[in-house]
């Protein structure tokens, strides 16, 4: 069990400028039980060539020739082809720190956990570096893991990121999760939902051994458009609901998750506004089949909106005014009020975000300075216990969670449009009587009956008590006391 064997998957095509980097950095790990399974996806330039360069210098290298595919089927055929007791999938064009597999399998095997999870680097073109990671060190059983911190590394896209996962080889096979081929977008998060929904145990490890290089995108933005991406948004949300299901997890959890998937989907709609020369009927045309699909329905019905983006598109999308909604994406995604997240070569760096060289460490304030022991591989050699782990500390200060995009303030011009249209709008009729609900757990959000007090004609709440200031507004209601069967006179 100390000795496990570990495979690094890496799927490549055309990337003869990158796979030496990739190669290398699975090649010089601390943990030397290991084997690289290289997948040349029917490459034309050298890769073919570089790659079995390596198998002939290492014995630890395979190298898998086969037709081009997709990055999915390529993965899938590694992962069937490794012969690891655990295995990590790592793209040919980003590369591993030398201890992320000794680190990771360290976790897994100290607290028998079925995955561990580390943080990563964006490193982009221009230089800039962007750290993604948990706030805190985590294992406990996948209940847990839902209910505490799993909002946490979704923002911070760690969920979204497959190669900074070791996964256990037996549970993809027992469960049949391998990639879906042909799904070249949201395949990595789609792919990390399903086999957390077999996990019994994770743990998470807040350093960043993994590094995304994030490529610029050329001036036309037409070709990265991808027409199946919306369709592979209701792809991750069923992943997402089966994972949510699969344990008791709170009805806070829930509702926020449906926020940002209804936003996930929303990004999604909005793409072919800005990265395609679609006419506006085809737009209109995508956003009307939106407002109709089924599972599209459910999910706006089992959603309490959070932030004013997914306020808006909620109300929008739930009286079905897709016109509406495609003249704000219209005004949205035009000229100057689009702008890219990625980090501009000439602003200051912020906080989470270094320029130009490795992240240096930063101790943590006290009066003695803690020396780093130097990592001791051998096989009968106890593991250490989390408290005393080494680390690769960036910065030493608490950092400020992520903010969800669902949050950002819309500019002046959208917002004026906005409030000017809404006006319009007739606000939809909330029943008095509780709403079917398809999940196994109760809804979030929940109606109560209002029967009338003859005395002094005021209401009186019976059945359930109302949840926030915003439920009581929709019902048009002014509560005095919290407490259920406080009476309440209408507004």
């Amino acid at each position: 069990m100390e000795n496990e064997k570990v495979s690094i998957i890496i799927p490549v095509y055309n990337s003869e400028s990158t796979i030496s980097r990739a190669v290398n950095s699975a090649l010089t790990q601390t943990y030397k039980n290991i084997e690289v399974i290289i997948i040349d996806d029917g490459s034309s330039d050298k890769t073919a060539e570089l790659a079995d360069g390596f198998a002939a210098r290492d014995s630890r290298v395979r190298v898998i020739h086969k037709k081009n595919e997709g990055v999915s089927a390529a993965r899938n055929d590694g992962i069937k082809a490794c012969t690891g007791e655990r295995f990590i999938t790592l793209d040919g064009d980003d590369y591993i720190d030398e201890v992320m597999v000794e680190r990771l399998l360290r976790d897994v095997q100290l607290y028998e956990t079925d995955v561990s999870i580390c943080g990563f680097r964006r490193i982009f073109d221009n230089g800039k570096k962007e750290i993604r990671r948990a706030e805190t060190d985590f294992q406990g059983t996948c209940e847990e893991f839902l209910n505490t911190v799993f909002l946490n590394l979704f923002d911070e896209q760690l969920i979204h990121t497959h190669s900074n996962k070791l996964y256990k080889t037996s549970i993809v096979r027992e469960h049949d999760i391998y990639y879906k081929k042909g799904m070249s977008i949201n395949e990595d998060i789609y792919f990390s939902l399903r086999y957390l929904r077999y996990c019994e145990s994770i743990s998470v490890v807040r350093e960043a051994y993994m590094n995304y290089v994030q490529h610029d995108v050329g001036e036309s933005l037409i070709t990265k458009y991808n027409e199946n991406g919306l369709e592979t948004c209701f792809d991750v949300l069923r992943a997402c609901d089966e994972l949510l299901d699969s344990c008791n997890v709170d009805d806070e959890i829930v509702n926020a998750m449906n926020n940002r998937m209804f936003f996930h989907i929303c990004g999604f709609a909005g793409m072919p506004y800005y990265k395609t020369d679609y006419s506006d009927e085809k737009k209109l045309e995508i956003i009307k089949e939106l407002c109709g699909r089924e599972e599209f329905r459910r999910l706006i019905a089992q959603t309490d909106p959070k932030g004013l983006k997914n306020i808006v598109a909620w109300l929008l999308f739930k009286s079905k005014n897709a016109g509406l909604y495609h003249r704000l994406c219209k005004l949205l995604y035009s000229g100057k009020l689009y702008t890219s997240r990625k980090p501009e070569a000439t602003e200051p760096s912020e906080t989470k975000i270094e320029e130009g060289t490795e992240e240096q460490e930063e101790p943590e304030p006290s009066e003695t300075k803690i020396e780093e022991k130097p990592v001791d591989t051998k096989a009968d050699e106890e593991i250490e216990p989390i408290q005393s782990r080494e680390t690769e500390i960036e910065e030493a200060r608490t950092e400020e969670p992520v903010q969800d995009e669902s949050d950002e303030k819309l500019p002046p011009e959208i917002e004026k449009v906005i409030n000017d249209a809404l006006n319009d709008i007739p606000k939809p009729e909330i029943p008095h009587t509780s709403r079917p609900h398809y999940r196994k757990r109760h809804p979030v959000i929940r109606e109560v009956t209002l029967v009338p007090d003859k005395e002094n004609g005021e209401l009186l709440i019976r059945k359930k008590t109302l949840r926030g200031a915003e439920e009581k507004k929709r019902h048009g209601l002014k509560v005095k006391h919290r407490k259920k069967g406080d009476r309440i006179a209408k507004s």
